[in-house]
Parts: structure tokens; C-alpha cells; sequence
């Protein structure tokens, strides 16, 4: 089943395998124009889809996926714009932000921030033209949900929103352990 709000918010997955090779081949791109020196594009297409045993997040095999994956780097902010109708995923999550902007044209964007001090101003007050949509705070996640290790930040743009949802998932292979809606804010 391809990968919505509802179907991953309605993903009867816990204790399901999360997997897939989306971030394979993922290089950092170009500094993001007007930005802090700090702030690049670093992310890539991804197909997502859930099912009663699997979320999978691979690579596409052709064209551009449903979605874009953003890498994370350390201290620094990094980049991915949201295709049609798609959605944006990041993992590594712990502490740091998912902060979303809307271009002087139009699109989105989500900026995977590291959690600095530096990092937060970096997107704080955007370039002449750009918007911060609003942002989401990994901070607390994981002592709140001490069996989840590693943490995914789905964002979908539905219906003039923007719906933030975390997967939380723990143990080898890495499974689901809880789906929740983290914010949602007007596009």
C-alpha cells in the first residue's frame, strides 16, 4: 500500500520490520542559496509504502518515488523538497528538529535541523521570500518511549496541512515500536 498519513497513522505495525536502502546512494548537494553556510540539500527519492508486516523505505527503481528522504549530518542543516502529492521521511532523530518552509515559489520544504543552537538559527529567520511553516522537536522523544532507538519524522501536506508523524522503532532487525501524530500546522 503506498505510504499516506492514514495509512501509516492507521498502520497496524508494531513489532513490524522497518526497512529498505532509500538512503543508498544519497550524496550532499549544494549549499541552499541566502542560507547560513551551515544549511545544504542533502536528500533523494524514496518509495514508502506499509503493509500488515513491513515498512519499506527503498530506493526507487525508477523515476522519483513517492517521497524524498533527507539525510542528517551532524551540525549541520540539511535539505529536501517534497515532490507532488509526496511526502518527506528523516531518521536520526534524537533531540533535533523537523522544521518546515515554504519557498518564495510556492514549494515545500523540510530542513532536518541538527540540535544546536547554531542549527535552529540557521532556519529561525529564513531568506527574503521564505516561511517558516512551523517546526517539530524531537527533544524528550526517546526518554518518553525508552523502547524506541531510532526515530523516523514522516511530514505529509494534505488538504492545506502539514501533519507530522513519528515512527519510533527498536531492537535487530529495527521494528516498529509506536506511530503517533507529532504536530500539525496550516501550509
Amino acid at each position: 500500500m503506498p505510504l499516506t498519513s492514514q495509512s501509516l497513522r492507521g498502520f497496524n505495525g508494531i513489532n513490524c520490520k522497518i526497512s529498505g536502502d532509500a538512503k543508498n546512494g544519497i550524496t550532499a548537494g549544494a549549499a541552499m542559496t541566502g542560507f547560513d553556510p551551515c544549511c545544504k540539500i542533502f536528500a533523494g527519492p524514496v518509495d514508502g509504502s506499509c503493509s500488515g508486516t513491513d515498512l519499506v523505505l527503498k530506493k526507487p527503481k525508477g523515476g522519483s518515488g513517492n517521497g524524498t528522504f533527507i539525510c542528517n549530518e551532524d551540525d549541520q542543516v540539511t535539505f529536501g523538497q517534497v515532490s507532488a502529492g509526496g511526502f518527506l521521511v528523516s531518521d536520526q532523530f534524537g533531540g533535533c528538529d523537523m522544521t518546515i518552509l515554504k519557498s518564495p515559489n510556492g514549494t515545500f520544504w523540510g530542513a532536518h535541523v541538527y540540535s544546536s543552537d547554531t542549527c535552529r538559527a540557521a532556519v529561525a529567520t529564513p531568506p527574503a521570500g521564505w516561511s517558516v511553516l512551523g517546526s517539530w522537536s524531537s527533544k524528550g522523544y526517546v526518554e518518553k518511549h525508552t523502547d524506541c532507538g531510532a526515530l523516523f519524522v514522516f511530514t505529509f501536506f494534505e488538504s492545506g496541512k502539514v501533519m507530522i508523524v513519528t515512527v519510533g522503532g527498536g531492537g535487530y532487525p529495527l521494528s516498529v515500536r509506536h506511530v503517533g501524530v507529532a504536530a500539525m500546522f496550516n501550509a
